[in-house]
């Protein structure tokens, strides 16, 4: 059996960006759909008010297409500042799941993060060959598919974070603290004040421990494939958003 974890941040100011992981686990692939959490409207929430939330699974981003069910989440919650409160858990309706935050009475930096619980799937010979090449196999992952008989059962979770400013947040760098799921991108930049052309360091973290030697990829909204890079040592990837979008 193979286990994949894969990671979604959506993360930006009006922006369109998204960045996912796969961490192979017992050579694991990445699901065939990306999925990703983002706000119902903007990235910037007046003090006081609620945070809507959308997640979709979808071959487009950021175009919705498959909503999630409710019954897959294991874990919802946000996180303003050192505080930390459920995500309300709404309906699956055109697309996406819904959630909703509490009123969020402070400024600062809100991580919004959720996680689904594990899923198996049987893949055949043309999906796994899909699938090794969206993230970027290694010659020794795909060598130990070779020798096996080409069957392939895996059993996946996703993790997906989004990141919220509240009234100012100038002050809150709580976005650094990572949030504390299985297969975690935590970023080392304001998520909240990229522009086209910044410079973006993220680190993937692995149970709380740098994964080193990992395919990291991100994509613009309106493209059809992930641009790819490896983390160094310390699990850290470079990526430059080189556009608006």
């Amino acid at each position: 059996m193979a286990r994949t974890d894969t990671t979604a941040v959506r993360r930006g100011r009006g922006r369109r960006w998204v960045l996912a992981a796969a961490a192979t686990l017992f050579g694991g692939a990445l699901a065939a759909h990306d999925t990703w959490l983002m706000p119902a409207g903007a990235f910037r929430v007046p003090i006081g008010q609620r945070a809507a939330l959308a997640m979709t699974s979808a071959m487009r981003f950021p175009v919705p297409e498959t909503a999630i069910r409710p019954e897959r989440v294991e874990r919802a919650t946000l996180r303003l500042g050192d505080a930390s409160t459920p995500l309300v858990v709404g309906a699956a309706a055109r697309g996406v799941l819904a959630f909703r935050t509490e009123p969020l009475a402070t400024a600062g930096i809100a991580t919004a993060a959720v996680s689904l619980a594990p899923r198996t799937l049987t893949l055949t010979r043309a999906q796994v060959a899909h699938y090794l090449d969206e993230i970027g196999a290694d010659s020794a992952v795909r060598a130990a598919y070779a020798r096996g008989d080409g069957s392939w059962t895996e059993t996946y979770v996703k993790h997906t974070k989004t990141v919220l400013r509240v009234g100012d947040g100038a002050a809150d760098s709580s976005w650094r603290i990572p949030i504390g799921q299985r297969l975690e991108l935590v970023p080392r930049i304001d998520p909240t004040t990229l522009r086209a052309g910044t410079r973006v360091a993220v680190q993937l973290l692995r149970c709380g421990a740098p994964l080193a030697g990992q395919a990291v990829g991100w994509v613009r909204g309106g493209s059809t494939r992930a641009r790819l890079a490896t983390t160094d040592a310390e699990g850290v990837v470079q990526l430059t958003l080189d556009r608006p979008g």
